[in-house]
């Protein structure tokens, strides 16, 4: 048992440099084995900081957002233009423009990520596409007679995709 004493009492004493002296002094500075510490702290800090690094910035997200939101928007335009003009294909129509319009509010929540040259095309691109979207899409909502309507989506649909290729389709994604 006085064995197990002198163990314990060798456990509490003052951590010792290797010339014998404390390893802590006054105020609680480190001496000698110290730097040891202070280099696996400064390496296990970049260590941290080049893991944090390995995500993905704000400019690749919205970058992924944006291309994401064309894409969406190209499916959609074909889905429309698929579409029989009957009035059974309504609700299919207006859930694809209602994405399309969503997607259009993805890409302009994404745009100040951007690199500025790049957030000044597609900003400009998603403003000329809604203003031409908007424009095609206000006469659907006026029609009267199912024949009339008719005329007017197949109008909607083509000025809809000239939008499309003409404001977001030259927006390059990889």
């Amino acid at each position: 048992m006085m064995r197990d004493a002198r163990r314990e009492v060798r456990l509490t004493r003052m951590p010792e440099t290797d010339h014998g002296e404390p390893l802590v002094t006054g105020a609680g500075r480190l001496r000698g084995g110290g730097r040891v510490w202070l280099a696996t702290g400064l390496v296990a800090l970049s260590a941290g900081l080049g893991l944090a690094g390995c995500g993905e910035s704000k400019e690749q997200k919205a970058e992924k957002k944006v291309c994401a939101a064309k894409s969406d928007i190209s499916s959609r335009l074909t889905s429309l233009k698929s579409l029989p003009l009957a009035p059974s294909s309504l609700e299919q129509a207006k859930t694809d423009v209602t994405a399309i319009s969503e997607d259009v509010k993805k890409i302009k929540e994404a745009a100040p990520d951007l690199a500025q040259q790049r957030r000044q095309e597609v900003e400009k691109a998603t403003e000329q596409f809604g203003k031409q979207a908007s424009e095609a899409t206000e006469g659907l909502k006026s029609s009267g007679s199912l024949s009339a309507a008719q005329s007017q989506v197949k109008t909607a649909l083509t000025e809809l995709q000239g939008a499309y290729s003409a404001a977001l389709e030259p927006i390059k994604c990889s």
